[in-house]
């Protein structure tokens, strides 16, 4: 195999997402984690990124926090939770998940109804609640991905 396949294939197993530049290349990989760490250094004044642990698997579970601190104490204000990839082969939410956390941050301070809810409320958002199921889906046989795999 070449270099490239091995670190697609190596990218895949680490549940990464491979990165190539214009030619083609593997230049690098990008993990839902990297994406979320991304969008908390770019607006670091409304999101706040924290693990809330490992996986039975030892995959991290990652949850964003988006809040506006300058209009009221997160612990003040209606809260919504969203989670997605309950069951393994649902990959699609999580994918769903970082479009709203970027949609909501870049659309603050252009759509009212945005700003309005950013300001106003508290948003916790859990990508991946079955990282497990979703990488057997990704990488295993992919059948019997709606459950986790632990004891």
């Amino acid at each position: 195999a070449s270099m490239r396949e091995a670190i697609v294939e190596m990218a895949h197993k680490r549940g990464t997402v491979p990165v190539l530049d214009e030619d083609g290349r593997v230049v690098g990989v990008v993990t839902n984690g990297d994406l979320m760490r991304l969008m908390e250094e770019t607006w670091p004044d409304f999101l706040s990124l924290q693990s809330l642990g490992e996986s039975y698997g030892g995959r991290e579970m990652w949850l964003m926090t988006v809040d506006n601190p300058e209009t009221g104490d997160e612990m003040d204000k209606a809260a919504m939770f969203i989670e997605a990839n309950v069951h393994g082969n649902e990959i699609q939410g999580a994918e769903v998940i970082l479009y709203t956390i970027w949609y909501l941050m870049e659309n603050y301070g252009r759509i009212d109804e945005i700003t309005r809810l950013v300001d106003e409320r508290v948003f916790y958002i859990l990508p991946t609640v079955n990282p497990d199921g979703r990488d057997y889906f990704m990488h295993g046989s992919g059948s019997g991905a709606r459950t986790g795999h632990g004891p």
